[in-house]
């Protein structure tokens, strides 16, 4: 695919490297293009695509690559185009690409929580109860139930934001999420409480009225937040974000 002749550029804005981009106009309608073999078409007027590399950083008439993703991990078309032939969308920096969390390291925290909790809980059996070197083990069993509780919900999260996760991941990854749903709806029964004791202070004059529906907005934040973590199904990937390696056609 060789660089198509550059024109003037109509646009003012100057168009920068990892951009998302909209195409405006097609001077060249038989212009060279790559793509994914399956999926490869050549750009059409309204296609959004992101810059995928500026041959010079601030220039303004040169021929910039943009790629049209159709699905992740696949190209529709990957072409140049003159500048005045796109518009600005999004800039590189606003459309940010999530990082998915990884099973491996989820895993091998469990395995450090779990060996944690083994050796404290050995660590107790072989201590007198009485001494002050039991706080000790004490200190690694709350240590390591916490990032065992953390590590579990992190795989949870992990298995469902998998790009093809099977059935049984799927399913498993809901139900490491479970505690977090149970967080949820115990932190809004809170908020619940919290809001009919607000209600009978400001009816009785009190002024704590004001910090207990304050704290019940509160806590009603946290446990709609944590609803939503547990059943949202994945991660928001950004469909044009640049590829690793430029597919062909």
């Amino acid at each position: 695919m060789t660089e198509p002749k550059s024109h003037a550029p109509h646009s003012l804005v100057r168009l920068e490297l990892h951009d998302v981009v909209r195409v405006v106009r097609l001077d060249v309608f038989d212009r060279p293009y790559d793509g994914t073999n399956e999926c490869a078409r050549p750009p059409a007027v309204g296609d959004i695509g992101r810059i995928v590399h500026d041959p010079t950083p601030g220039a303004t008439a040169l021929p910039l690559l943009v790629e049209c993703a159709a699905a992740p991990g696949q190209t529709a078309w990957l072409a140049y185009f003159d500048p005045h032939e796109l518009e600005l969308v999004a800039r590189g920096i606003e459309v940010g690409i999530p990082r998915r969390r990884s099973v491996g390291r989820a895993v091998l925290w469990i395995c450090l929580a779990v060996a944690t909790l083994t050796a404290s809980g050995i660590g107790v059996c072989y201590i007198d109860p009485s001494s002050k070197e039991v706080a000790y083990p004490a200190i690694g069993i709350a240590l390591g139930l916490a990032v065992l509780v953390l590590s579990v919900l992190d795989l949870g999260k992990a298995l469902v934001e998998l790009r093809a996760p099977t059935r049984g991941q799927r399913a498993l990854g809901f139900v490491l999420r479970a505690p977090r749903a149970l967080f949820g709806l115990a932190v809004l029964a809170l908020t619940a409480w919290t809001t009919m004791r607000s209600i009978d202070a400001a009816n009785q004059g009190d002024p704590e009225a004001l910090k207990l529906r304050i704290g019940s907005v509160i806590l009603g934040i946290v446990g709609l937040r944590s609803l939503q973590q547990a059943f949202r199904r994945q991660l928001r990937v950004d469909a044009n974000a640049p590829s690793r390696q430029a597919p062909h056609r």
